[in-house]
């Protein structure tokens, strides 16, 4: 039960720190508010559906304003808590890329056993 309430938090973090990817849209798409086991997040996710259906531009702005208009403040706990609980959808938002520029040369050095 932990591992699912864990996937939940895990899928609802990382479509609101991404509202605009590709694959925010397809979750919000595919998966179901009944796909849920928490009545919590299943309120979350249908409300961040129809935000995202709505057809505006989501911006931290839009998000902000869905939490704190349209959400009481335990749902709001639970988005904190689903973001605390995972990580590794924060850092979906601000990963950078570490494959290096292919303008890079690297330097070869010779043993220094000759």
């Amino acid at each position: 039960m932990k591992a699912n309430l864990q996937a939940e938090q895990f899928l609802i973090a990382s479509v609101i720190l991404s509202p605009q990817t590709d694959a925010a849209l397809e979750a919000i798409e595919k998966v179901k508010p009944c796909h849920f086991a928490e009545k919590a997040h299943q309120d979350i996710w249908r409300s961040l559906a129809e935000m995202m259906n709505s057809g505006k531009y989501i911006d931290e702005g839009t998000l902000d304003a869905w939490m704190f208009d349209t959400l009481n403040a335990n749902y709001r706990a639970v988005i904190m808590a689903a973001m605390t609980a995972c990580p590794s959808a924060a850092g979906l938002k601000d990963r950078k890329s570490t494959r290096l520029n292919s303008s890079h040369v690297s330097e070869s050095r010779m043993p220094s056993s000759a």
